[in-house]
Order: structure tokens, then C-alpha cells, then sequence
């Protein structure tokens, strides 16, 4: 308990009277000295008993008498506290002002409340906070302080713990603010101001609930309930703001409610990280999943072990397997043997140019053989990292199997040429060196055997054509049964007159 200086100042003062008084009344002297003497044994036993500094001092700066709890707080004796001006004692930083308190005594002013640091034993220094009162005539100062260095203590770190808190409040790179109860924004930093488009005053003269969107309304109050009803401590959810331009801000939310000593709660802390990038991105993703789930050409992923970590509907199908089937196999089990090296190849310079396109032969599930393209890019992480790369794959079956069909077609195209023209030229040459002139049914016969071969190569020639348009796609061909023995007898009417020759 804080022991008001007036009361002993009060209580020495008249102590002190009595002591006089008695010494100089007409009563028993030995009355008076017993009664003195215990008058004088009380106010001592108050004064040195007590747990606050009490002292008594001169307005010329020295103490004159000081209880027992000086020493213990500043480690000095009293004897050297007293030989000395108080003055030495006193903080540098304190002493003018300590001075001023002492001439404001002198004048007779009481001093409540002053505070000042004293210099303890071991050369530290102690907070001392003092109530003074002057007994102006006598040139005496009546004091009772406490050492309060313990709570300047807390009150420094307090000050430092709320100044850190306010930079790290106002200087986060994320939105944060104090909310309170009804959602009104209490106190908003920077970040937060600059995430939503408003101003710290337009914030404060609103609620969150006004910009929050609709959808996400009910669950962000439900939460808020449950906090201010003492169910939650803190919550995290994502939710979307809207921007005072009229955008969508995604948001990561993270609050938690602050209590007094009685449990009751004050205000709301909250966090808000801005989230609207990566919702885009993470939408842009579903949308590539998707398209890449449906995309009709294969598509895979693989790490930097050359192991396949995501493969689509299509790639598997090409080669006769369930997706989860291919996940951790490595690419060389789907391959010919025989490839492999111009495919690791074909990688090697994935790895220098960062993409590169080769053809090969892949083994399906089953063991049989087709005809794939292939372009492989490679793949970096969110630190630009290398991380495995992308394999982009076509069946090229078809499109090998025409080329096959179509070299076929020349050798055998340029035999056929070469038939019919042999048959025409030495037709003509029969009929233009007059060997025919005098066997006219052998003449028309060479006519028919030219004419034949002449619509024979009108066909081949048009077959030719045809075979182009089949490679741009502008014509299917169709199998049908022809009759050998036609085929025979127009072979044969083609090479009767190269036989007889």
C-alpha cells in the first residue's frame, strides 16, 4: 500500500511537537520521558518498519535521516547516501529537473508524482517515483518513494512491443486490420488499402460485410459468430472482396479475436493475402486439365529421371494403357530398342535448345509396333528449375502406312509406264515402216493394241493424280475385286507384239 507522505509528515511533525512539548510541560519527569520515549520508539518503529523509502531532507540537497528500504533499493548504506548530496546520486539526465522539484519544495509547493533514476551500488540505475512535502520554516523536505524500475520495465517493453507491432502492422506486405465487433474496420494498414481500391478513411467509415461479395456472406458471418460466441479462437478461409472499381479480389483471410482479462471480447485481428493471381492461374489450369484430358493427340509429363508423372487419356490409349499405368514407368518401355538411342539423342539437345521434334517406333502394351512423332520441350519449375520436360506424341501409322502405299505405287507405276509405251512404239513403228500395208486385220490390230495402251496410260497417269490427292487428304481410296484373268489378257495383248517380234 502507497503511504500518503502528508500522513508522515503529518504523523513526524507532530511526534516531534509532543516530544517538545513534554520535555518543556510542568508534568512528573518521569512521566514525560517514559511518554516521550515511547512517542519516539513509535514513530521510529513506523518509520523503519515501512516497505516504502522514507526519508526526511534538507533543501540544501543532503538527506538528514533515511529508513532501512534505501538501502536494500540502492545497495548503499545510509551513512554514505547521507554524506553525500543527493544530487551525486541522480542520473545525469535527471538532475535538472530533480533540482527544479527541490526548489518548488523550498518554495513550499508539494510535489506528487515526480519520477527521477538513481544510481544503485553496482552502478545501475532504479526508477523512483516520489511524493514530497515541504515543511518550508524548518528547511525540511518529507518524502516516501518506491522503487518502480519493475514496472518502467514493463511499461518500456510494452511501449517497444506496441511500436513493433504497429510497423509490422503498418509495413506488411500483406492487407491487415483490426475489425470490431459489429465488422466496422477499426484500423486498416497500407497493403490492405491499396488491395481494395479505398482509402484508410473511405475503410474506416465502412464494414467488411458491405464489400464483401454476396456469395461469400453467409459463411465469412457464420465464422465471425463463432468467434465473437467464444466456439473459435481463429479461423481461415478464402473469400472475395470487391474492389471499389467493381473487380474481384480473392482473398486468403486469417483472423482471430482479441479478449480482455475478463474474456470479453474487444476486437478482431486479421490478416488478408492477396490470392487473385494464383485463383486466375489455378482456374487456367483447370481449364488446361481439362483440355488436356480431351485433347485426341497424347501428352505426357516427366520428371527429370525420365519417368512419366502425368500422362492424358489420349497418350495412354495410343499405347494400350490405363494412365495410372505409365506413372513411374520410364519412357524407354515404350519404345523399339532400336530407337532409343536417336530418342536419347533427339534429348540431349531438348536439353540445349529446349525443344526438338524426332519420328520413332513405340511398342504398345500388347507388343505390336506403330509409327509416332515426337516433340519433346522442356519443363521448368516455380524457381525456373529444370525439372523433367513434356512429351507431345502423334500416330503417324497412317500417315507412314500411305507413304509405304505411295513409294509402292511409283516402282510399280514406273514398270507400267514403260509397258504401254514399249507397246505403242512398236505398234507404230510396224504401221510406219509398211510391214502392215498388205495385212490389213494386222494393221487394225496394232491400232487396238495402241489405242489400249494409250487409254492404259491415260489410267496410270490419272492414278498418279490420284495418289496425290490422297496425300492432301482430298480422296480416300477404296479396295475393290478386279478379275485377274482381265488383267492377265490385257498384260498379255500388251506384250503379244514385243513376243512375235
Amino acid at each position: 500500500m502507497w503511504c500518503d507522505a502528508a500522513v508522515v509528515r503529518a504523523a513526524y511533525s507532530m511526534l516531534t511537537r509532543v516530544v517538545k512539548t513534554c520535555s518543556t510541560g510542568v508534568t512528573s519527569p518521569t512521566i514525560v520521558n517514559d511518554a516521550c520515549a515511547r512517542i519516539s520508539s513509535d514513530r521510529d518503529r513506523i518509520f523503519n518498519s515501512s516497505l516504502d523509502m522514507q526519508c526526511v531532507a534538507g533543501v540544501d540537497g543532503y538527506f538528514r535521516r533515511l529508513n532501512p528500504a534505501f538501502e536494500q533499493v540502492l545497495g548503499y548504506s545510509n551513512a554514505e547516501l547521507m554524506a553525500h548530496p543527493f544530487l551525486d546520486f541522480v542520473h545525469p539526465e535527471d538532475q535538472a529537473a530533480t533540482l527544479t522539484a527541490v526548489k518548488n519544495l523550498a518554495e513550499g509547493k508539494i510535489i506528487l508524482d515526480f519520477e527521477n533514476r538513481y544510481r544503485h551500488k553496482d552502478g545501475s540505475y532504479r526508477w523512483i517515483a516520489w511524493r514530497a512535502f515541504p515543511i518550508a520554516e524548518e528547511g525540511l523536505i518529507y518524502a516516501i518513494s518506491r522503487d518502480v524500475t519493475a514496472q518502467k520495465q514493463a511499461q518500456e517493453a510494452l511501449r517497444e512491443s506496441e511500436e513493433r507491432f504497429y510497423l509490422a502492422f503498418e509495413n506488411a506486405a500483406i492487407g491487415m486490420a483490426l475489425v470490431s465487433l459489429d465488422g466496422h474496420w477499426l484500423q486498416v494498414n497500407r497493403s490492405l488499402c491499396e488491395m481494395l481500391g479505398y482509402s484508410e478513411q473511405e475503410l474506416l467509415a465502412t464494414t467488411f460485410q458491405a464489400i464483401t461479395h454476396q456469395d461469400d456472406l453467409e459463411t465469412g458471418l457464420n465464422y465471425f459468430q463463432q468467434l465473437l460466441s467464444g466456439q473459435i479462437n481463429t479461423f481461415q478461409m478464402e473469400k472475395r472482396y470487391l474492389h471499389k472499381l467493381g473487380q474481384v479480389v480473392w482473398v486468403a483471410l486469417s483472423s482471430s479475436i482479441v479478449r480482455d482479462g475478463q474474456g470479453q471480447p474487444l476486437y478482431i485481428v486479421s490478416q488478408l493475402e492477396d490470392i487473385t493471381a494464383r485463383k486466375a492461374a489455378e482456374e487456367q489450369l483447370q481449364n488446361l486439365s481439362k483440355a488436356l484430358e480431351s485433347a485426341v493427340e497424347g501428352i505426357s509429363r516427366l520428371d527429370a529421371e525420365e519417368c512419366y508423372m502425368q500422362v492424358n487419356p489420349a497418350y495412354a490409349a495410343m499405347l494400350g494403357y490405363q494412365p495410372e499405368e505409365l506413372l513411374k514407368m520410364k519412357w524407354q518401355q515404350t519404345v523399339c530398342p532400336e530407337e532409343i538411342p536417336a530418342i536419347e539423342a533427339a534429348y540431349q539437345q531438348m536439353l540445349q535448345v529446349g525443344k526438338v521434334e524426332i519420328d520413332a517406333r513405340a511398342i504398345r502394351k500388347d507388343g505390336t509396333v506403330f509409327d509416332k512423332q515426337i516433340v519433346l520441350v522442356k519443363a521448368y519449375d516455380q524457381q525456373q528449375r529444370f525439372s523433367g520436360h513434356y512429351c507431345f506424341v502423334k500416330d503417324i501409322s497412317e500417315r507412314r502406312e500411305i507413304e509405304r502405299m505411295k513409294d509402292e505405287f511409283i516402282s510399280i507405276v514406273s514398270h507400267e509406264l514403260r509397258t504401254p509405251l514399249t507397246s505403242i512404239s512398236a505398234a507404230l513403228d510396224l504401221l510406219a515402216e509398211g510391214v502392215l500395208q498388205n495385212q490389213p486385220e494386222e494393221a487394225q490390230q496394232m491400232l487396238r493394241i495402241a489405242a489400249n495402251n494409250t487409254d492404259r496410260l491415260v489410267r496410270l497417269i490419272n492414278d498418279i493424280l490420284d495418289i496425290e490427292r490422297i496425300e492432301s487428304g482430298k480422296i480416300v481410296m477404296t479396295k475393290q475385286i478386279c478379275n485377274a484373268a482381265d488383267l492377265i489378257n490385257q498384260a498379255v495383248e500388251a506384250l503379244q507384239d514385243m513376243a512375235e517380234r
